[in-house]
């Protein structure tokens, strides 16, 4: 087997193994999130809107996405290459989906910012309702923003990966040098970083006397992490793309290609990354969302004994009857 072969197989590999992980604990994580934030004790909060709507489209993300990233590049099954539309609609959809998420957890930042500011003007922006109006303008905003990628695109082998990508030469360059470099990395990272640290100086000298605001300091704790964590994650990613776009045209080996693939993969995986880890972030750093997620489990645990044990109760109470009948 030569090298090119052996790199071609771990890009393969890679992409199957981290794929069932990220899916795994990334739906289970969205789910919870769902269910634990839409109680009253949170879904009162406004950052309490922005977690549910990146949990709704992270389902999207991991299950669809990713999902098929794994099909394609890791069991190299043409789930997309039988019509463009489906291409479009795959596109369409993802693209949507994972800028909305990624600006969720900035709109988070800005909220957890605003709701710890001392001035009363930035306060007005940590509501509820102020929050369900971005949610929306944000994925209308994308929705229209990715129309484009719906209808000028196909499916193509590049690097040794099969990518849906646009066929439009303007829209490559619109996408290559502006669209991923700004808007998805450059203004999203300074977003989080200038928003995460402004919250995280607010709250030094937070003094907590209320349960409400304790509630609200242990959420501005969690998306602090929560955005740390994404910077991280989007490191690799950030290279992976610079690697990329400078790498373009040029006259590349077997073997080079090879390892380009491998290189895509990680820096996609990593970015995949940033939608897996919110529930456990905020299970770890969040005391009532420990205590609310053991309410589930026993809650859970409870109804799933008592299915177990109603049919020997129904079944003792009949011979019973019978006998004292007779």
């Amino acid at each position: 087997m030569s090298l090119s072969d052996v790199l071609t197989s771990v890009s393969r590999w890679l992409t199957i193994s981290v794929s069932i992980v990220f899916i795994a604990f990334g739906l289970f994580g969205a789910a919870a999130n769902l269910i634990i934030f839409s109680r009253s004790r949170f879904f009162k909060t406004s950052i309490a809107q922005y977690i549910l709507a990146q949990s709704s489209v992270d389902v999207i993300n991991l299950g669809f996405g990713l999902m098929l990233q794994m099909l394609m590049n890791g069991f190299q099954i043409p789930v997309l290459s039988f019509h463009a539309i489906g291409c479009g609609i795959r596109n369409f959809t993802l693209l949507c989906c994972s800028r909305s998420s990624l600006y969720f957890k900035c709109l988070a930042a800005f909220d957890r910012w605003a709701s710890t500011s001392r001035q009363a003007s930035s306060r007005l922006w940590s509501t509820p309702k102020r929050a369900r109006i971005l949610i929306v303008i944000n994925i209308i905003f994308w929705a229209l923003h990715s129309i484009p990628n719906f209808i000028l695109n196909d499916i193509v082998l590049s690097r040794g990966v099969w990518q849906c990508i646009a066929t439009s030469k303007t829209l490559t360059n619109y996408t290559t040098y502006f669209a991923t470099p700004v808007l998805i990395l450059l203004v999203p990272l300074v977003w989080l970083a200038v928003f995460g640290t402004g919250s995280y100086l607010n709250i030094k000298n937070l003094r907590v006397l209320r349960r409400s605001e304790r509630l609200e300091q242990q959420l501005t704790r969690m998306n602090i992490i929560e955005v740390l964590v994404t910077v991280i994650a989007f490191l690799p990613y950030v290279t992976q793309f610079i690697y990329s776009t400078i790498t373009t045209g040029w006259e590349k080996s077997a073997v080079w290609a090879a390892a380009d693939s491998v290189v895509v993969q990680i820096g996609r995986m990593c970015y995949y990354f940033s939608n897996v880890p919110a529930f456990y972030i905020y299970l770890c750093m969040s005391k009532d969302v420990r205590l609310t997620f053991k309410l589930l489990i026993c809650k859970l645990n409870k109804g799933y004994r008592a299915s177990q044990v109603m049919p020997l109760t129904s079944g003792s109470i009949g011979p019973t009857t019978n006998r004292m009948v007779q």
